[in-house]
C-alpha cells in the first residue's frame, strides 16, 4: 500500500480509469449498471463503498470532489482490482507518415522507384495475404522515403491564449536576469491551463445537460463518447435486437442511442448515501433582447470644403452633424482637416489658421452641448493643432460639448502632390498619450468644466449599460491606410471593433478601385471588423479635385459605397453593423485568437506598456433596432453587400473636371467660361466638359439641390422659376462662350466643325479673324528691325527661325484677342462677373513642349492639362453617345456627326500656309517627330518608372516598344517578321528626340495655367513634377550611353543569329524582343518572350483569347508596371490556362491526364518560382516575407479565382 498521499490520489485516478475501460468492454449480459463491476469484489469499508458508488454512478461531468481530497488508506481501490497493472496514466503520441513530403518531385520519384521493387508480383492465390504484402510494402517504402512526424502535443481543449503564453515563454532569451519573467509566464500558463480545462468541461457539461433535457439521445451519445476517458472499444458495427447486422449509419446511431439510454437508467442512490453539495443550476442567457443593443450606426460625411473659408466650413460641418443625428447615427465621421480646409498650404505656418480653427471648434462644441439636434452623437472633426510649438494634423473627437481625444496623424503623406511634412510633424510616439491644455476659447464654452484633454494615439471605449453594447473604436488618418504596416493591424488584434479613417485623397483616373481594395483588405486583416472611410469632395482651392467616394467594409465585404462625384456640398452616408456578427466571425478565426492572445500576454507580462491606451467613455454608442420603423429597402444593414460600380476612365473625365470647373466658377463669382474653339480634338474635349458640367447642374437642380439652384441663379442672372425650366443646352448657352479665331492659314473644315459643335451644344459662338492683327504686328516689327523683306515660312523657302516666328505670332495673337473679348463680353451681355478663359493643351503636348509660350495654352484654367491625347480621344467618343442624350433630337444628330468628324480628323495647328489646292500641309505628329502614343508611353516611363534616357531605352528594348508597334516602321523587321537590326536605332533616335525636345522646352511648363490633375505621369511644374527649367539639351553622356547600348544590342544580334535570339510569334506572326544583355540563352527563354510579346499587343491578345480589349488591356498593364511579374506569374498563368482569368465566375477545372486540376492547385504550382525573386511585395499589399517564405497574398488569391482577377485590376490601376 503506498504511503505517499500524492501516490494514493494517482492510484485512485488510475483505478477509476480501469473501471471505465472494463465497463466499456462489458457484454450486453450486464444490466448496464456500474454496480456489476464491483459487486462483491470491493472489500471496502461501508463508508468507502458508499463513497465510490456515489462517484462512479454519477454522470461523468458531475464530479464534485475537491481537487486536493485525501482519502484514508483503506478506502483505496488498489486492492479490489489487484492483478491488473494500473499506475499513472500517460498519453503517448503515435508518429505518422510524413506524406506531405511527396509534394517534392524528387521525393516522389524516389518513392515510386522503391515501390516498384517492393510490391509483390506473380499470381494471386490468397487475396488477404496479397493485400497484406502490398500494405507492408507501402508502409515500408513510405517510412524509408518520407519518414515520420509527431502530431501536435496540444490537447483539443487548450485555448489560443495558452498557446500564445507557451510561445512567449519560448521566446524569452536565456539568462539569469530573465528568471522573474519566466516565473510570471509559468504561473500564467498554469492558471491558463486550469481555466481552459474548467471551461471545456463546463461547456461540455452544459451541452450534455441541454441534450438530456431536450431528449436528444443521439446528441447525448456523441457527447459521452467525446468526453469520456476513452472511446468505447465496442465496434459500431453492431447487431440489432433480432440479430441482424446493422450497416446503415442512421440505424447504427439509433442502436447506440438505445444502448446509452439504458445506461442512464441508473437506480437511485440509497438513503444512507452521503449528500453531496448542490451545484448551481445552469442558466441560459436570453439574448433576444440584449442582441438588439449591439447595432452601431456611423455616418460618413463627405464635404465640399474650401481652404480658409472658416465660416462656410463650420456651417457645412454643423449641417452634417444634424443630418447624421436625423439618420440615427451615434458617430459622425468627417474628412481630414475639414475645419480649415486641406489646401491651406503655407497658411499652416500662420498662427491665425490654428486660432481660427479653435474658434470654430468652440462654436461646434457649444452647438453639440445646447442644441438637441446635435447632441448625443460623437463627432469626429479634422483640424490642425499646435502642441509645444509643433504643428500636428489632428482629429478631435467631441461629445456633448466635451473633447474626448485629440488624435494626431502618425504618418504624413509626402509623395506625388502631397507635401505634408512641410507644414506638419508626424506624432513620433505611437501608443502613447499626454495631457493637452485646452485654449481659453474652448474652456470658456465649457465654463471651465474641462481644462485639459488627452492628446496622442489611443483607443476609444464606449461603455453602455449592457456589456454587449460596449464598443472599442480605433482611428486612422488618410496615409496610415496606405503604408505597409498600417495601425489597424494592431488595433484589430487588440480587440477593436471599428476602425474609422478620415481622408483627403485626391482624384486620379482609375484610383477608386485601389481605395476599395485597401479598405476591403483592411476590414478583414487581423480578425477583421468594420472599416469606414470618408473623403473630401470638390476643388479645395488647388489644382487637384477630391472625388468623395465614402465607403465601409465588414470582414472584407463592401457594405457601403458613396457617390464618387457630385455637386452636393454635404453628403451623409449612413451604415449600420451588428457588432455581435463581427465578434462571432472573430471567434472562428484561430489566427486572430493567437494574435490577440499574444498581444494580451505581452502587455500583461512585460512592463513596457505595449498595449494601446484606452479612453473609457460612459456613453452608449450602440442602439436597439426599431423593427417597426425599419424599411425593407434600407441599405444600411450590414447584410446588404454592395457590388462596386466603378466608373470608366471616360466617365471619370466627364465628371471630375466638371466638378472642378463648377467649384471654381461659383467660388470665384465668375459669370461663365470662354474658349477658343479651333475645331480640333482638344478644344472639342473642353467644350464637351463644359456641356457635361451643365448636364450635372441640370440633374442636381432636378433632384432638388438647393445650393446648386441658388448658385446657378446667381451666375446666369435668372430667377429660380426660370432656372427650373432650363435644359442642359439652355444652361450652356448662358454660361459658355466660344470663339473661332481664323487666320489666312486656317481651313474651311475646321471653321465648319467649330461652328457646328457650338451650335449643337448651345454655346454663344463668335468669330474673330486675327489676320489683321498679325499683319499689323509684322509691319511694326519690320519697321522696328528695318527689314528689307518680310519673314517667310519654310514652305516659302524661308528659314526655320522666321517660320517659327510667324507661327508664334499667330498663336500669341489668339491669346491677346481671347482675353480682350472675354473682358468685353460681360458688359455687352450684362453679366455680373468676368469670364474664365479655358486652355485646351493636353498632357502629351505639354510634356513634349509642343506649344507656343503665352498662346492659348496659357489661360486661366486648363481642365485637360493632365489628360493624355489617347484618353481624350476615347472621352470624346464616349460623349458622342452619353451627352447626346441631354440634347433635343435636332441638335443630338448634329452633335454626333460633328464629334465623329472631329475624331476622324488628323491633329493640326494650322499655323503654316495651305497648299495650292487648299489642303493642310502641317500635321502635329509629323512636325513633332513623335506620335501621341509615343509621348504617352515615354511620359509614363519617365515619371512612373523613373526612367532617364538610358533606362528608357532599356525598358523599350525589354518589350515596352510593343505598345507602340503600329508606329514602328516596317524596315525595323525582317521579311520573316522578326526583329531586325534597325529596331534599336529607331527607338534610340526617338528617345533622344524626346529628351532633347523636353529639355529644350522645359521652361514653357513654368508658365502653364493651373491644370486638373488626372494622371500619375502629369507634367505639373507647380508641385507634382519638380524639374529644372534649364537643361543641357545635348545630354552628352546620356546619349553616349545610349549609343553604346545600341551597339551592344546590334552586335549581339549579328553574332548569335536570328534563330537563337529571335523567335517568331506563332499566333500573331510578330517578332519577340530580347533583352540586350540576356541572362538565359535557352529555348525556354525564347518561348517566354514569345508569350510576353503576344500579351503586350492588346489587340492581338484580345483576338487570341477572345476577350474584350478593355479587360485585356487592364491585365497587360500588370506586365508594364510590375517588372518582377514578367517571368513568374503572368506568363505562367497563360501557360496553365490563357483565358481563365477573364471567364465568368464559377468553378473552373482543367483536364490533367485522368484527373482534374483545380484553379487553386494550378496557381500554387505556377507561382512557386516567386520564391526565388527575392524580397518582393505586391504594390499596396504591404511588405512580405523574404524569398524563403510563401507570398501570403498569392496563397489567398490561389484559393479564389475572382480574387486573382481583382488583384489584376488593382495592379493595372496603380499610379506608381
Amino acid at each position: 500500500m503506498p504511503v505517499n498521499r500524492k501516490q494514493i490520489r494517482r492510484a485512485n485516478y488510475a483505478a477509476i480509469q480501469t473501471l471505465y475501460q472494463r465497463k466499456d468492454a462489458a457484454s450486453s449480459v450486464l444490466d448496464g449498471s456500474w454496480q456489476d463491476l464491483y459487486k462483491g469484489n470491493c472489500g471496502l469499508p461501508p463508508d468507502a463503498e458508499q463513497y465510490w458508488k456515489q462517484v462512479l454512478s454519477a454522470p461523468k461531468h458531475v464530479d464534485s470532489r475537491p481537487s486536493r481530497v485525501v482519502l484514508p488508506f483503506d478506502w483505496s481501490l488498489m486492492e479490489p482490482i489487484t492483478g491488473e497493472e494500473v499506475g499513472r496514466v500517460r498519453k503517448t503520441r503515435t508518429p505518422r507518415l510524413a506524406i506531405e513530403k511527396l509534394v517534392d518531385p524528387e521525393v516522389k520519384r524516389n518513392y515510386q522507384n522503391q515501390l516498384v521493387e517492393c510490391l509483390p508480383d506473380g499470381t494471386v492465390s490468397d487475396i488477404n495475404g496479397h493485400w497484406e504484402k502490398i500494405s507492408k510494402a507501402l508502409l515500408k517504402v513510405g517510412t524509408s522515403v518520407c519518414g515520420t512526424t509527431q502530431p501536435t502535443s496540444f490537447k483539443h481543449w487548450i485555448s489560443d491564449r495558452t498557446v500564445s503564453l507557451l510561445e512567449t515563454r519560448r521566446q524569452i532569451p536565456p539568462g539569469r536576469h530573465h528568471n522573474s519573467t519566466r516565473r510570471i509566464i509559468r504561473r500564467q500558463v498554469k492558471l491558463s491551463v486550469r481555466a481552459d480545462r474548467e471551461a471545456w468541461w463546463t461547456r461540455k457539461a452544459q451541452e450534455m445537460e441541454d441534450a438530456k433535457n431536450a431528449g436528444n439521445v443521439r446528441r447525448l451519445f456523441h457527447l459521452i463518447r467525446s468526453t469520456g476517458p476513452r472511446k468505447p472499444l465496442v465496434s459500431e458495427t453492431i447487431r440489432d435486437q433480432n440479430g441482424s447486422l446493422i450497416c446503415n449509419k442512421a440505424e447504427r446511431l439509433d442502436r447506440w442511442a438505445q444502448y446509452f439510454e439504458q445506461q442512464f437508467s441508473w437506480p437511485p442512490a440509497t438513503s444512507n448515501q452521503e449528500t453531496w453539495p448542490s451545484t448551481e443550476s445552469w442558466t441560459v442567457k436570453d439574448s433576444s433582447t440584449s442582441g438588439m443593443s449591439t447595432n452601431f450606426t456611423v455616418s460618413l460625411c463627405v464635404l465640399n470644403q474650401w481652404a480658409l473659408d472658416f465660416a462656410g466650413n463650420t456651417e457645412r460641418i454643423l449641417r452634417s452633424i444634424a443630418l447624421s443625428k436625423e439618420a440615427g447615427a451615434r458617430y459622425r465621421l468627417g474628412p481630414e482637416l475639414e475645419l480649415c480646409g486641406y489646401g491651406c498650404e503655407d497658411h499652416f505656418h500662420e498662427l491665425d489658421t490654428f486660432e481660427h480653427s479653435w474658434e470654430c471648434l468652440a462654436k461646434i462644441l457649444d452647438e453639440t452641448k445646447r442644441n438637441h439636434r446635435m447632441s448625443d452623437i460623437i463627432c469626429d472633426i479634422g483640424m490642425p493643432v499646435i502642441l509645444s510649438g509643433v504643428a500636428y494634423n489632428c482629429r478631435v473627437v467631441i461629445l456633448n460639448g466635451r473633447i474626448l481625444l485629440i488624435r494626431p496623424k502618425l504618418v504624413l503623406a509626402d509623395g506625388g502632390l502631397h507635401r505634408e511634412t512641410r507644414w506638419f510633424t508626424a506624432w513620433p510616439h505611437p501608443l502613447r498619450v499626454i495631457e493637452f491644455s485646452l485654449p481659453s476659447v474652448v474652456r470658456k464654452v465649457a465654463r471651465d468644466a474641462q481644462a485639459t484633454t488627452t492628446f496622442g494615439d489611443a483607443l476609444l471605449h464606449f461603455v453602455s449599460e449592457s456589456t454587449d453594447g460596449n464598443i472599442l473604436i480605433g482611428l486612422e488618418i488618410c496615409e496610415e491606410l496606405w503604408i505597409g504596416s498600417p495601425p489597424h493591424l494592431k488595433m484589430y488584434a487588440s480587440g477593436v471593433d471599428v476602425v474609422l479613417n478620415a481622408s483627403a485623397s485626391h482624384h486620379e483616373l482609375r484610383k477608386l478601385d485601389q481605395r476599395i481594395n485597401l479598405v476591403q483588405m483592411a476590414s478583414r486583416s487581423s480578425g477583421g471588423g468594420l472599416y469606414a472611410y470618408t473623403n473630401l469632395r470638390g476643388c479645395d482651392s488647388e489644382r487637384i479635385c477630391y472625388d468623395g467616394g465614402a465607403m465601409a467594409a465588414v470582414s472584407g465585404k463592401l457594405v457601403l459605397l458613396g457617390k464618387q462625384f457630385g455637386l452636393d456640398e454635404v453628403e451623409v452616408n449612413t451604415v449600420t453593423v451588428d457588432l455581435n456578427a463581427i465578434r462571432s466571425r472573430r471567434i472562428g478565426n484561430t489566427s486572430f485568437g493567437r494574435n490577440s492572445a499574444a498581444l494580451a500576454a505581452l502587455d500583461t507580462c512585460y512592463h513596457s506598456k505595449t498595449g494601446y491606451p484606452v479612453i473609457k467613455v460612459d456613453f452608449s454608442a450602440c442602439h436597439k433596432v426599431h423593427w417597426a420603423k425599419q424599411n425593407i429597402s434600407d441599405k444600411t444593414i450590414e447584410s446588404a453587400i454592395v457590388e462596386p460600380l466603378l466608373l470608366t476612365p471616360e466617365e471619370e473625365i466627364a465628371r471630375g473636371p466638371a466638378l472642378w470647373l463648377w467649384d471654381i466658377l461659383r467660388r470665384s463669382k465668375s459669370a461663365g467660361f470662354f474658349l477658343c474653339l479651333s475645331g480640333g480634338l482638344d478644344s472639342a474635349s473642353v467644350a464637351c466638359l463644359v456641356l457635361s458640367l451643365c448636364n450635372e447642374v441640370y440633374k442636381a437642380i432636378r433632384d432638388g439641390n438647393v445650393d446648386v439652384l441658388r448658385s446657378c441663379c446667381r451666375i446666369i442672372r435668372e430667377s429660380e422659376a426660370n432656372v427650373l425650366t432650363l435644359t442642359p443646352r439652355d444652361i450652356c448657352s448662358r454660361l459658355f462662350y466660344t470663339c473661332y479665331m481664323p487666320s489666312e492659314n486656317s481651313s474651311t473644315e475646321t471653321a465648319e466643325r467649330a461652328s457646328r459643335l457650338a451650335d449643337a451644344i448651345g454655346s454663344h459662338h463668335l468669330t474673330g479673324n486675327i489676320s489683321d492683327v498679325v499683319s499689323s504686328l509684322l509691319s511694326s516689327s519690320m519697321q522696328c528691325l528695318q527689314m528689307t523683306h518680310p519673314p517667310r515660312y519654310e514652305t516659302q523657302n524661308g528659314c526655320r527661325t522666321e517660320s517659327l516666328a510667324l507661327q508664334n505670332v499667330q498663336a500669341r495673337s489668339r491669346l491677346v484677342l481671347a482675353y480682350l473679348v472675354s473682358q468685353l463680353l460681360p458688359s455687352l451681355r450684362n453679366l455680373t462677373g468676368g469670364l474664365l478663359v479655358l486652355s485646351s493643351a493636353n498632357l502629351d503636348e505639354s510634356l513634349r513642349g509642343y506649344a507656343t509660350k503665352y498662346d492659348c495654352s496659357s489661360a486661366d484654367l486648363n481642365p485637360i492639362g493632365g489628360i493624355s491625347k489617347a484618353d481624350l480621344r476615347r472621352f470624346v467618343h464616349y460623349c458622342k453617345q452619353s451627352l447626346s442624350e441631354c440634347l433635343d433630337p435636332e441638335h443630338c444628330v448634329i452633335f454626333q456627326q460633328v464629334v465623329q468628324d472631329i475624331i476622324s480628323a488628323r491633329p493640326t495647328a494650322e499655323l503654316m500656309p495651305l497648299s495650292e489646292d487648299g489642303g493642310i500641309q502641317q500635321m502635329d505628329e509629323e512636325e513633332m517627330g513623335l506620335t501621341y502614343d509615343m509621348l504617352s508611353l515615354f511620359g509614363r516611363l519617365r515619371k512612373i518608372d523613373k526612367c532617364g534616357p538610358y533606362s528608357m531605352l532599356r525598358c523599350l528594348l525589354d518589350g515596352a516598344w510593343c505598345t507602340i508597334k503600329k508606329d514602328v516602321p516596317s524596315d525595323c523587321f525582317t521579311q520573316e517578321g522578326r526583329v531586325g537590326l534597325g529596331l534599336a536605332r529607331f527607338l534610340a533616335d526617338k528617345v533622344k528626340l524626346f529628351f532633347h525636345a523636353y529639355g529644350l522646352n522645359r521652361h514653357k511648363a513654368t508658365v502653364l495655367p493651373p491644370a486638373y490633375h488626372a494622371e500619375a505621369y502629369g507634367a505639373d511644374d507647380n508641385r507634382f513634377d519638380l524639374r529644372p527649367h534649364l537643361y543641357p539639351v545635348d545630354w552628352t553622356h546620356q546619349f553616349s550611353c545610349i549609343e553604346r547600348l545600341v551597339s551592344e544590342w546590334e552586335a549581339q544580334l549579328a553574332s548569335q543569329g536570328a534563330s537563337s535570339n529571335h523567335c517568331k510569334d506563332p499566333v500573331t506572326d510578330a517578332a519577340c524582343p530580347m533583352h540586350p544583355e540576356p541572362v538565359k540563352n535557352t529555348c525556354e527563354s525564347d518561348k517566354l518572350f514569345c508569350k510576353m510579346n503576344k500579351l503586350m499587343d492588346v489587340h492581338a491578345a484580345s483576338a487570341l483569347f477572345d476577350v474584350p480589349i478593355r479587360p485585356m488591356n487592364e491585365a497587360l498593364n500588370i506586365i508594364r508596371r510590375t517588372s518582377w511579374l514578367y517571368g513568374s506569374v503572368i506568363v505562367n498563368v497563360i501557360s496553365v490556362n490563357t483565358d481563365v482569368v477573364f471567364d465568368d465566375d464559377g468553378d473552373w477545372r482543367k483536364p490533367r491526364g485522368g484527373q482534374r486540376m483545380t484553379w487553386q492547385k494550378g496557381v500554387k504550382e505556377i507561382t512557386k518560382s516567386l520564391g526565388v525573386v527575392g524580397v518582393v511585395r505586391l504594390p499596396g499589399w504591404g511588405p512580405r516575407d523574404p524569398a524563403c517564405a510563401w507570398l501570403e497574398t498569392l496563397q489567398e488569391m490561389a484559393a479564389n479565382r475572382c480574387q486573382w482577377r481583382s488583384c489584376c485590376q488593382f495592379l493595372s490601376r496603380l499610379s506608381d
